[in-house]
């Protein structure tokens, strides 16, 4: 995990400066943290997942802000997420907790009193697969594709730049197994609570 935050550091750095060199407009990039509660599932050919998995997310985001009254927004951050589902399959039930690091970028329309809406992609990058049941828990990630994409849609408020709500739901587009003979996506909610360093 370590070594993907330090590959997209100058990455998220990079199209900061470059937002902020735009000489037409009032670009202001900022830094803050996000965390926050998932609900999850997978939907897909494979009937046996029917259960919301309860998990977490946090990490750190980046703003760029234009400024302006009814004003666009780039977001960008590197988070980590445990997602998944409940299941029940020939009298078994578990659960699949997937951990990922996911890098949502997204555009934000704010209108002058916080509230917003957003829209983006959000590559991600498998971590962690562990199918858990009776009390056990096995490792299953040489089945799952390391990588995901996702579609972020979301709503949030942010009071006075600083603190804010969010929440996101992420529609899975790639096939979360490496097998092709079934497909399965990720469906996430994300609830989040984020500050924005002054």
């Amino acid at each position: 995990m370590r070594k993907y935050c330090l590959l997209l550091l100058p990455l998220l750095i990079s199209v900061s400066f470059c937002f902020a060199q735009d000489k037409t407009q009032s670009a202001r990039p900022s830094f803050g943290i996000v965390a926050g509660v998932t609900g999850s599932t997978i939907g897909g050919d494979d009937d046996s997942y029917n259960g919301l998995l309860i998990g977490w997310q946090a990490g750190l985001l980046m703003f760029v802000d234009y400024g302006k009254p009814d004003h666009f927004v780039f977001g960008a951050e590197v988070n980590v997420s445990a997602e998944g589902s409940k299941y029940e399959d020939v009298g078994v039930s578990g659960k699949v907790i997937l951990t990922y690091l996911n890098i949502p970028l997204v555009a934000q329309f704010r209108d002058p009193l916080g509230f917003y809406a957003e829209v983006g992609v959000q590559p991600g990058f498998l971590l962690s697969a562990k199918d858990k049941y009776n009390g056990s828990s096995y490792n299953f990630k040489d089945a799952v594709n390391g990588f995901d994409f996702g579609i972020p849609f979301g709503i949030g408020y942010i009071y006075q730049k600083k603190l804010g709500i969010n929440l996101r739901y992420i529609i899975g587009v790639a096939n979360m197994n490496k097998a092709d003979n079934a497909k399965d996506h990720n469906r996430v909610w994300a609830l989040r609570l984020f500050y924005v360093f002054p």
